[in-house]
């Protein structure tokens, strides 16, 4: 269940929208289907967040 699987420092895997088949780590959880990630954007240029549902 989400509960279990999603929680803050665990690294996930984005499955649809542009970011799709990139990895990423989650931030925070945002209520109970959505949640804020941050991942490396090209180049090692650093990290940036987005939220996902």
């Amino acid at each position: 269940t989400f509960r279990q699987n999603v929680q803050i420092g665990r690294v996930a895997n984005i499955s649809f929208g542009k970011d799709a088949g990139k990895m990423c780590t989650i931030v925070d959880v945002v209520g109970q289907v959505s949640a804020v990630v941050g991942g490396r954007r090209g180049g090692g240029e650093g990290w940036g967040g987005e939220e996902g549902g």
